[in-house]
């Protein structure tokens, strides 16, 4: 049977769209055959969730997250991506109930980082992802520091996120620019876009010193697949 992807989108519904085109852009092929069999499943209405970690009385995007998960299982596909960094801090709440291999994006992130020789890597993400720690835990358990932005410089990185990139309104690469320069300021070596929707920021084009955790998933999904990465 041939492998399948699938892909758990809507969170945000663009950044689903987006990995899958990270997908097909970054998988070596000659032809269309060559490329990965993949199903996308958006569901743009799952619950916020950092909104969810920061107070549990709201409501709990993980039944909307297998029930996308279970609907991909059942057309086939064995690898799963989730293009949603926040979500992870609560992958193992969904993760062993879905019958596939659920690719853990901060790990693979941490892991793309230790190859590289990083020792001190710079976080950019939603205050949920910050305040569970996912990404830090992934980076410490590969020896990596993680730095995160100060009170003022992450209220900053959510308006980005929030007022921004899920408007739809033009981001303000000044603002940007000025978070980066703090991270880098803390002694980052390499600053981490770990929110999905700062994938959109950019589109392949970020700076150096920029790690976008979105392409080291599509990059790990294509070589779980069994294909060699463009």
């Amino acid at each position: 049977m041939t492998d399948i992807l699938g892909v758990i989108g809507g969170m945000g519904p663009m950044a689903g769209v987006y990995f899958c085109e990270l997908v097909t852009k970054k998988t070596l092929a000659f032809s269309d055959g060559e490329h990965i069999d993949m199903v996308l499943a958006s569901f743009p209405r799952v619950p916020d969730r950092t909104a969810y970690l920061l107070d549990k009385s709201n409501p709990s995007p993980v039944d909307a997250i297998l029930r996308m998960g279970n609907l991909l299982v059942s057309q086939g596909c064995n690898v799963i991506a989730v293009p949603c960094v926040t979500s992870f801090a609560l992958y193992d709440e969904y993760a062993p109930l879905l019958d596939a291999n659920v690719i853990h994006m901060p790990n693979e992130v941490a892991k793309h980082l230790l190859s590289r020789g990083v020792k001190t890597a710079g976080i950019l993400a939603t205050d949920g992802t910050v305040k569970t720690g996912v990404l830090q835990s992934s980076l410490e358990k590969q020896g990596i520091k993680a730095v995160v932005p100060d009170t003022e410089h992450q209220k900053m990185v959510m308006s980005v996120i929030y007022d921004q990139v899920k408007k739809s309104v033009p981001v303000d690469k000044e603002m940007f620019s000025d978070i980066c320069g703090h991270m880098l300021s803390l002694g980052a070596e390499k600053i981490i876009l770990g929110c999905t929707e700062l994938s959109l920021v950019f589109r392949g084009s970020h700076p150096d010193f920029c790690v976008d955790a979105m392409e080291v998933l599509a990059e790990a999904c294509i070589k779980t697949m069994g294909k060699q990465v463009r």
